[in-house]
C-alpha cells in the first residue's frame, strides 16, 4: 500500500485522505474534498495521470485507448460513495487495507 504523500501533488486537491490501495487496474480511496466542491472527476483524473507517469510503459494497450492518448493501467470509470457514519467509514478502511490480500467485499 502507499500514502496519499505518494500521489504528490494530485492528493494536495484533496482536503483530508485516509486510505488508499492501488490495485493492477483499479485503486481505492477514502479521502475528503474541501467544502463547496463535489469535483471526484478531477481528483480521480489528477491522481491516476500523475501515477501513471510514474510507470515505464509496458503494459498492452488496445487501439481504442492508444487512439484516446490512454494508458491501459486504469478502468476509465469511478464510484463514489458517500459514507454514511463511523461504521460505514471502518468498514470501508478495512476492505482497503485487506484489499490486497482479498478483494473488496461488496456492501
Amino acid at each position: 500500500m502507499m500514502g496519499f504523500a505518494s500521489l504528490n501533488p494530485s492528493y494536495r486537491l484533496c482536503s483530508t485522505g485516509y486510505a488508499i490501495v492501488v490495485l493492477p487496474d483499479h485503486l481505492h480511496a477514502i479521502w475528503t474534498l474541501p467544502e463547496d466542491d463535489a469535483d471526484f472527476a478531477t481528483r480521480w483524473r489528477l491522481i491516476k495521470s500523475e501515477f501513471s507517469r510514474g510507470l515505464r510503459g509496458s503494459e498492452r494497450i488496445s487501439p481504442n485507448r492508444a487512439a484516446k492518448h490512454e494508458r491501459g493501467i486504469w478502468q476509465r470509470r469511478y464510484w463514489e460513495h458517500t459514507l454514511r457514519d463511523e461504521e460505514d467509514f471502518a468498514r470501508h478502511a478495512a476492505s482497503i487495507h485487506f484489499n490486497p490480500h482479498f478483494g473488496m467485499r461488496a456492501t
